[in-house]
């Protein structure tokens, strides 16, 4: 590696200091006569830190040093230049905004801003008539279709998807499975449990609501085997046990999974016996938790055969990590295999070129 590659590596390790960004912040300006955008992140200081995020961020400081150094106030200048931005300015940023991060900032992103520090996410919300009425441009056509596409539905709306799921797989999304969403990305089942109250209230006007009335008195009061299932779903999808603090899971019936979980332990240990779909969601919250039901295989009579069946789950959970650990230590040892391949390939190519300069002095 070159003397001047080796500094450039030590600096980008390090991070650089103020006067340093100063000068690559100039050095940018100079080479491309224009000054990096807060959003644009893929212009970069030599220490792979955000350029246009720094200027922002160091603005007031920059201005309070732009009468003793030139480079500043040029940067000061150019930055003031593009404030007070006009629609179309606007447009072209939002664009490359959606180019670069792929989505549009919503109103909660406080970093998503233009370059005249306005919030991003504010304008799109304020502007999205004007936005429509001008579709003919393309910038703004795309602009609009991904709005459209990220839409957050109506309550109406939001009704209308859950019927659609019932249809298909008669029964409602539930609270516990946080993979089912409407189409704008929020959770069903989650929804569908805290607007309950605006479900009742709307049975008498709107068909749809009374369906899914109906269909939500149906399932009040699961059962066992119900309750079994959805705790299965919520740890496949979670990879933890429920929490005493988290007073949002809870069954698609409303009650607790926590607590009913906390008193079924001896029930469960018991059951697991002679069940498989019992066994099953005992090797998983052994898999989580190894000891979680320790407390209750001394209080069961079952105890001698339950002793059996934990032990077992216990050796395998072990095999499986001992395997994953051997699979991980093979993959570092890979890993450093190259990386030795490579360090001597480096020193061969050093070693020749240190070789043909003592042939060429010579």
């Amino acid at each position: 590696m070159k003397a001047k590659a080796i500094i450039e590596e030590l600096k980008r390790r390090k991070g650089l200091n103020f006067e340093e960004k100063i000068n690559e912040v100039y050095n940018y300006f100079t080479q491309n006569n224009e000054l990096p955008y807060s959003q644009n992140q893929l212009i970069k200081f030599s220490d792979n830190t955000s350029m246009g995020v720094w200027i922002y961020r160091y603005k007031k400081e920059l201005k309070k040093i732009k009468d003793k150094d030139i480079r500043v106030r040029i940067i000061i200048e150019n930055v003031e230049k593009r404030e007070n931005l006009d629609f179309e300015e606007k447009v072209n940023e939002v664009y490359l905004y959606l180019k670069i991060n792929k989505k549009l900032p919503s109103q909660k992103e406080q970093n998503a801003l233009f370059s005249d520090n306005t919030l991003m996410g504010n304008w799109l919300s304020k502007n999205y008539t004007r936005l429509k009425k001008n579709n003919d441009n393309e910038q703004i056509k795309i602009i609009v279709e991904e709005i459209e596409k990220n839409k957050r539905l109506s309550f109406n709306e939001k009704l209308e998807e859950i019927y659609n799921y019932l249809q298909i797989y008669n029964e409602l999304p539930k609270k516990s499975n946080t993979n089912i969403k409407f189409s704008d990305g929020h959770q069903m089942g989650i929804w569908l449990s805290s607007n309950k109250k605006k479900i009742i209230e709307q049975q008498e006007n709107n068909e749809l609501a009374r369906i899914i009335l109906e269909e939500i008195k149906k399932k009040s009061n699961l059962s066992n085997e119900e309750k079994i299932e959805e705790i299965h779903d919520y740890l496949i999808n979670h990879h933890k046990l429920p929490s005493k603090k988290d007073k949002l899971v809870k069954f698609s019936d409303g009650t607790d999974m926590y607590k009913w979980l906390s008193r079924s332990k001896k029930y469960l240990i018991e059951k697991s016996l002679d069940d498989q779909k019992i066994l099953s969601l005992i090797k998983l919250i052994i898999m989580i938790k190894p000891n979680y039901f320790d407390n209750a295989i001394k209080t069961s009579d079952k105890q001698e055969q339950i002793n059996i069946v934990i032990e077992e789950i216990k050796k395998q959970n072990e095999r499986a990590n001992i395997i994953k650990e051997f699979q991980i230590i093979k993959e570092e040892l890979k890993n450093l295999e190259i990386e030795t391949e490579e360090l001597d390939l480096k020193n061969e190519s050093l070693l020749n070129k240190s070789k043909v300069k003592k042939i060429g002095s010579r």
